[in-house]
């Protein structure tokens, strides 16, 4: 038989109960042996749709206190985040004195980019790069130094 979702197994069940109660109806004294077994299934649907319920119930609190979670980590990371900068300020932003606050000390200097040596191919000059900058400018654009200074037309009183 293929498993069914929970709707269609109580629905399956709420109508072999159904057909049941109308065979013990029909012919009491042939199906009497059913009754009790239907007595059972009709108790574990019950418990089956309390136990539902309760699942339903629990998920939204799971969902409602993940959320409240969610938010006060985002406090406390803020809260820790004052804290820092209250003993770096204290003690200064690379005080060794800030690791027996689990704080790290900040590390290396990274170098400017204009100091580091950039590889060259033997035989190849370095790049001009003004040169570059001078022909990807618009030639249709007038230079702001040559452009004349015109004052706006003021009407006349």
């Amino acid at each position: 038989m293929p498993r069914l979702s929970f709707p269609l197994q109580a629905q399956a069940w709420r109508l072999l109960c159904g057909s049941v109660r109308g065979l013990l109806d029909e012919s009491p004294d042939e199906a009497r042996h059913l009754a009790s077994v239907r007595d059972d299934l009709e108790a574990t649907l019950a418990e089956a749709n309390a136990r539902k319920n309760r699942l339903k119930k629990l998920e939204a609190e799971t969902r409602f206190e993940a959320q409240k979670l969610r938010e006060t980590i985002a406090r406390g990371k803020g809260i820790a985040s004052r804290l820092c900068s209250g003993l770096k300020a204290l003690h200064g932003s690379s005080s060794p004195k800030l690791v027996r606050y689990g704080i790290k000390p900040p590390g290396p200097k990274r170098p400017v980019v204009s100091d580091i040596a950039s590889p060259r191919l033997p035989g190849i000059p370095p790049l001009d790069l003004s040169a570059a900058e001078e022909a990807a400018a618009p030639a249709h654009a007038p230079a702001l130094e040559s452009a004349p200074a015109e004052a706006p037309d003021a009407p006349e009183s």
